[in-house]
């Protein structure tokens, strides 16, 4: 993807899915890597079915490591692991029903 694309991409992410939502992205990630809490992320999802023209590739969890004072990586699903497409909203409500279940204070991109 040129760097032009991925300007255009993160551009229409910003106006279209994340607006109005809280970004937790406080350095701790890629600073094009935007980060929610579940309720937020639940949005996100919601809006990304409804557009229809933009996919999820992976969902990725972060949790809060009070050792570290920072939010760390603990695990990622992908639209591979459920043998669909990145379009397919089964796979990423799935995906995101099993990180729920878990019981932890995530943050999720995707």
């Amino acid at each position: 993807m040129t760097p032009e694309n991925q300007k255009r991409k993160y551009q229409y992410l910003q106006k279209n899915i994340f607006n109005g939502l809280t970004d937790y992205n406080n350095g701790f990630d890629s600073p094009v890597i935007s980060h929610f809490s579940m309720q937020q992320f639940e949005i996100v999802l919601a809006r990304v079915k409804e557009k229809k023209v933009v996919g999820v590739y992976r969902i990725e969890v972060f949790t809060w490591n009070s050792d570290s004072n920072s939010y760390e990586f603990w695990e990622v699903d992908t639209f591979e692991n459920y043998r669909s497409h990145p379009q397919d909203s089964e796979w990423y409500y799935a995906a995101f029903e099993k990180f729920k279940e878990v019981g932890r204070e995530f943050l999720y991109s995707a």
